[in-house]
């Protein structure tokens, strides 16, 4: 249940799951569900929604502009998740062998810096058009279809030539 701070009422009776997060800008509060789902609540009490992206997480925090939750899930793994759309922004980073209270995260521009005591620390790129360069300059060559739903997620369905300097597969 949601109490008010002040006067300790009860605002709204709600699971809140396993983890609830308040938003940097004070509007609304994630909240991740006892069934492992991802919901926002509108803290001016204009409603509810779940966002897509959000299945099989534990716990979460909020990016500090508020445009993205950062969830941390059963398995070890990351999910970013765009507040705006409820999608998951991107495949799921998986960066323990299974969930760690030990994993610290912060976004740095367009990357994501994972570390924690498994593992070294790692910068996730989270701009698909970015994600391409690199993998350009990575492989050499143009992604192979595999390649490319795997890694370029956010680019959309349609497979094509990510490196103009290199033939089209």
């Amino acid at each position: 249940m949601l109490l008010d701070a002040v006067t300790g009422g009860v605002e709204r009776d709600a699971d809140i799951g396993s983890a609830a997060v308040v938003s940097p800008d004070g509007s609304q509060l994630a909240v991740v569900g006892s069934g492992a789902d991802l919901r926002l609540v509108a803290l001016d009490g204009s409603g509810t929604r779940v966002l897509a992206g959000g299945a099989g997480l534990i716990d979460a925090v909020f990016s500090a502009d508020g445009r993205t939750i950062i969830g941390f899930g059963l398995r070890g793994e990351v999910r970013i998740v765009d507040v705006a759309s409820g999608d998951q922004l991107g495949p799921a980073l998986v960066v323990a062998d299974e969930f760690t209270s030990d994993v610290s995260t912060t976004l740095v521009g367009t990357r994501l810096v994972v570390g924690g005591s498994e593992r070294a620390v790692v910068a996730y790129e989270l701009d698909p058009d970015r994600r391409a360069e690199l993998a350009c300059a990575v492989v050499g060559r143009n992604l192979t279809r595999a390649e490319w739903d795997r890694y370029l997620d956010g680019l959309g369905d349609d497979y094509r030539a990510t490196c103009p300097e290199y033939p089209a597969p």
